[in-house]
């Protein structure tokens, strides 16, 4: 998706999420990812 996308934040480490990413497609629409993992409950 990143070759027909504008990418506005690199996917990477934030403090909500281990990863998080945005881009806007060729439509103009915006993509937010953020990747969760499970934790372990402790």
């Amino acid at each position: 998706m990143v070759f027909s996308a504008r990418v506005i934040q690199d996917l990477g480490p934030a403090g909500w999420a281990p990863l998080y990413g945005m881009l806007k497609d060729r439509f103009g629409v915006t993509w937010v990812l953020d990747v969760a993992v499970e934790y372990p409950a402790g």
